[in-house]
């Protein structure tokens, strides 16, 4: 082991607490999301986007889930740029902020106005929404595609991959059908 990969296994050893932390973070921000489904007012999943959740009485419990899920993102992005695992400029690095920004602002604004209607906010909401969830899988996917072969590797990174690829099916899926509603609804 040269040098240099001994430093980078010490910072590495060093951060382990707190990528745990922020995986912690990210874990708890998406079981504060799943608790909507528990709440008094609770809407349909298949039926209703979570994001109208911000217009009942949970709006603190999706805005809350929504943000402590950015901010656990940000912390594994800031361990992993740190501990070298993923380069600052990196593919990666920009799709989780990309990811981190859309999930920001699809919080800050909501998906229709006070009146109902689809205005400037909504489409905001939507595409920060789109944003969010189509940058969100590139990460784990680029990741794992890269770490499959590096020595000492868990099967964590192929793992987070595979998921990820699911994820962007079913995310696929989600706008394709979204689109041939709407299409479907207009006409």
């Amino acid at each position: 082991m040269t040098t240099a990969q001994r430093a980078v296994a010490v910072s590495v050893r060093g951060h382990s607490g707190i990528a745990l932390l922020g995986t912690l973070v990210v874990i708890g921000g998406g079981v504060m999301i799943g608790l909507l489904h528990t709440t008094a007012g609770r809407l349909g999943p298949l039926s209703h986007p979570s994001s109208q959740y911000a217009r009942t009485s949970a709006a603190w419990l999706f805005d809350g889930g929504v943000m402590v899920v950015a901010l656990g993102l940000g912390i594994l992005v800031g361990v992993l740029v740190s501990t070298r695992r993923m380069a600052c400029g990196s593919a990666e690095s920009v799709a989780m902020l990309l990811c981190i920004g859309g999930l920001i602002t699809l919080t800050l604004f909501p998906d229709r106005s006070r009146h109902g209607a689809l205005a400037l906010v909504g489409w905001i909401h939507s595409a920060a929404s789109l944003l969010a969830f189509s940058a969100l899988p590139i990460a784990p996917i680029l990741l794992g595609h890269r770490h499959r072969r590096a020595r000492g590797c868990s099967v964590l990174p192929s793992a987070a991959r595979v998921l990820a690829i699911i994820a962007a099916v079913l995310s696929l899926v989600l706008i394709v059908g979204s689109v041939v509603q709407r299409e479907i609804g207009g006409a």
